[in-house]
């Protein structure tokens, strides 16, 4: 098989907006994106993002650029395995990925990973390195997108629903549609905990 990929930098609520991404379709009926425009491609709709204003009463030093948003700064992102354009054989099916984050992930942040266009439903939201099953034989595109995540539980952490969620940031529905998923899906750790009522867990399995 051989692998196209294609690193989309989403970083939503940061105020950076992404490159351009195009969408077409060849003769074989593969599916491409690509960051330079090809005749009779479609642009993929990606949100740029807002930038929050800053109170006009805001201090010399809050207005400056300070560590913390230095540190929140990604430097680099890319997919180390496979290589762009690289001819994968023998493999049974079985596609080894691997990316380069640098700075490390931070918190709160998540990587959502596309094979020709589709989401990887159990890629972990917070890792860089993945294997892929049944990979049919043939060329695919591969897409590898981060961006700020979406944190909806009050226990300090995500279940394993919402880390298989993608981070909607094409349009409104979408965003809809992924938290009416998240929030109507059960998760049996979570049910064993029981129910909240008046801001307190009752315990149904004690």
């Amino acid at each position: 098989m051989r692998i196209v990929y294609l690193i989309v930098l989403s970083l939503a609520g940061w105020g950076v907006a992404a490159q351009d991404v195009w969408k077409y379709v060849d003769e074989r009926g593969v599916t491409h994106y690509t960051d330079q425009f090809v005749p009779g491609a479609v642009k993929v709709q990606l949100s740029s993002g807002n930038a929050a204003p800053v109170p006009a009463n805001a201090s010399s030093a809050a207005s400056s650029p300070t560590r913390a948003a230095q540190q929140r700064t990604y430097r680099s992102f890319q997919v180390v395995r496979p290589a762009n354009q690289d001819s994968v054989v023998n493999t049974g099916g079985v596609l080894q990925i691997a990316m380069a984050l640098e700075p490390a992930l931070m918190r709160g942040h998540s990587v959502s990973l596309y094979l020709d266009g589709k989401l990887v439903q159990d890629y972990p939201a917070n890792a860089l390195e993945h294997e892929l099953q049944n990979v049919p034989r043939g060329e695919h595109t591969l897409v590898a997108r981060f961006a700020t995540s979406l944190r909806m539980s009050d226990l300090g952490y995500r279940n394993r629903n919402q880390a298989g969620l993608s981070v909607s940031v094409n349009s409104l529905e979408e965003y809809v549609r992924d938290l009416t998923r998240a929030i109507s899906t059960p998760h049996e750790p979570y049910e064993k905990l029981g129910v909240h009522v008046d801001g307190e867990w009752r315990q149904l399995n004690a």
